[in-house]
């Protein structure tokens, strides 16, 4: 193991546990042997974070170690409204800088990473042994750019955690996402669910530019908050179809109960963000995709 790389995983295991906060569950696990009610969306969840590290593909891909992580370390944040934020592991960038004798361990000759991150930021229920186990939610936005992804998991681990089966979905920016698992009933087997996002380390710079993935209940009552917050200030001044005001038009017609009159603002107003010409093009991605999962929660036929 390079020299300072055991220093590395003490500072990340002391901020993973002060980073094992209390969150409400963003989707809903649901067990057949609770006949499927939700379980688990009680406030108060230990969301932790574990952090697996492979050489590069062209290196040969091989494990080289996994430990616990501090959860805005992976990169993960959770809002006050209930998203979940995911992008690209950035803090190496942040801990380990030229001079540093690992800079070559994680760092290439061009300033590139060195390293493929998978980042896991997941809650354990070891009560969940011996039921199928259910985890969804939505993909409010995916930005991620190539080759980054992210997805959403089930795992089954045998006790010393040697092995696992698991069940995964990908996170499609604007659609629902789900995913099953009959886990074994078999004593000392842990269950945990999550979200892994998996790439190279990448430099802080780059941050804005590599994507990021939001992950959500599949609840309209978040959702529509969010939307707006991240629509503040755009669109026309002054008149009444501004962005803003046709998301809270659609809020207000689908809180009285008038889902295709909403799921039209919604419609409309993705026609109008595109003939924006001066947005960014990975915001213009970002708020399509945020209006197709409201769509998608709603109960929409046509998501645009």
């Amino acid at each position: 193991m390079p020299r300072g790389i055991s220093m590395l995983y003490s500072t990340m295991r002391m901020r993973a546990v002060a980073a094992v906060a209390s969150f409400a569950l963003l989707g809903a696990v649901t067990s057949a042997a609770a006949s499927a009610t939700p379980v688990d969306l009680r406030p108060g969840l230990p969301w932790f974070a574990f952090m697996n590290v492979f050489f590069l593909p062209a290196d040969g891909g091989a494990f080289i170690f996994g430990n616990y992580w501090g959860i805005t370390d992976l990169n993960a944040t959770f809002s006050p409204g209930g998203i979940i934020s995911l992008s690209p592991n950035t803090s190496i960038s942040r801990d380990i800088l030229p001079g540093n004798p690992d800079y070559s361990f994680w760092w290439r000759a061009d300033g590139t990473g060195n390293r493929i991150m998978d980042a896991n930021l997941l809650v354990q229920d070891d009560s969940l042994v011996g039921q199928t186990v259910t985890f969804s939610g939505v993909t409010f936005s995916n930005t991620l750019v190539s080759p980054y992804f992210s997805r959403a998991f089930i795992r089954d681990f045998v006790s010393d955690y040697s092995s696992f089966v698991e069940a995964s979905a990908p996170l499609v920016g604007g659609r629902l996402f789900s995913t099953t698992l009959a886990t074994a009933a078999l004593p000392g087997h842990h269950v945990q669910y999550g979200f892994e996002t998996n790439g190279p380390n990448a430099p802080l710079a780059a941050a804005g530019t590599l994507g990021a993935v939001q992950v959500a209940a599949s609840d309209a009552g978040i959702l529509f908050p969010q939307l707006l917050a991240d629509v503040a200030g755009l669109g026309p001044a002054g008149k009444d179809e501004d962005l803003p005001g046709l998301v809270r038009l659609a809020q207000a017609d689908h809180a009285a109960g008038r889902v295709e009159e909403a799921c039209e603002d919604l419609g409309e107003f993705v026609d109008e963000l595109r003939q924006l010409k001066t947005l960014a093009p990975m915001l213009t991605v970002q708020l399509t995709s945020e209006s197709s999962a409201i769509q998608a929660v709603i109960g929409c036929k046509d998501l645009r």
